[in-house]
Order: C-alpha cells, then structure tokens, then sequence
C-alpha cells in the first residue's frame, strides 16, 4: 500500500499547482453550516415527494403575517412592498444534493425493512429498493434542472 501512495504522490505532485489553479479558477463557493441547515430544511420538502427549486429569503409566518395585515382599503404600494416578500431564489446544488443525502438516510431503514421483511416465508423485494432509488434521484434530478431553470430566469429578468 505504501508503494502506491509513493507512486501516487509521485504522479500528482508535480500537477498540484495546475489542478489548485484550475480549481480556483472555477469559482466554487464554499460549503458552510448555513449551507447545511438549509439543506436540513430542504430534505422536509423531499419527504413529501415535491422537488426543491427555490427558498423564500424570508420565512413564510413574516410573510403570512404581513399579507394578513392587509385591509380592502389598503395604500396599492404597501400591497405591492409585501407581495415583494415572496421572491424566491434558486437553491444551490450543493444544498439539494445534500438534502438528498440527508433523506436518504433518514428513510433508508423503513426502505430496507419494506425490501427485507421480517415475516417468515417472506423473500427479500429488491424491486421495492430499487423503485424508492429511482424516484428519489428522479426527483434530485428534477430539483436540480427546475433550480437552474430559475436561476436562468432571474438572470435574464436582472439583465434586461
């Protein structure tokens, strides 16, 4: 094992300096702990079946409160600075592929006990398994495509 870790080091280590450069030449944001609790939050919208595409920048009660505020006779420009409040922003990748991660594994044992039940005589459904997998990377799929497809009509709207 020693060997191939020497070879390995003697291999890349004169293309560190490219690859460091190439990397930071990307553009990559750094993953942080608000990344992670946003995705702790987005895995909630995986468990009910729906795709994340978006997040509100401000919680839904504010903005449901504001909206309630609101009488019949009310100024047309405060009407329109609450309905602000709903923009949306598209989610990171990262976010969404952390959310599936997450969903994944805190439905992972109830999806292996449908695959492998306990009951006598029962034999082992590898096809439920396989169904929860498909439909779980169809929908990070879906995430990923509807996320992008905002950010693309935000950035042709700021543009024009």
């Amino acid at each position: 094992m020693e060997t191939v870790g020497r070879e390995a080091e003697k291999l890349l280590s004169p293309l560190a300096g490219a690859i460091a450069s190439r990397v930071n030449s990307l553009g990559l944001r750094r993953f942080e702990e608000s990344n992670a609790e946003n995705a702790r939050t987005l895995r909630k919208t995986l468990a009910s079946r729906l795709p994340i595409a978006s997040r509100r920048r401000r919680p839904n009660r504010k903005i449901f409160t504001k909206l309630s505020s609101l009488k019949s006779r009310v100024d047309t420009e405060q009407a329109y600075r609450i309905l602000a409040e709903l923009d949306e922003h598209p989610v990171a990748s990262s976010e969404i592929l952390t959310a599936g991660w997450l969903y994944r594994l805190s439905s992972f044992e109830g999806e292996l006990m449908k695959t492998f039940p306990e009951e006598a005589g029962q034999k082992a459904d590898l096809g439920v398994y396989a169904k929860y997998v498909e439909k779980t990377d169809g929908l990070l799929l879906k995430s990923l495509e509807v996320a992008d497809v905002h950010a693309e009509v935000l950035r042709r709207l700021t543009a024009a």
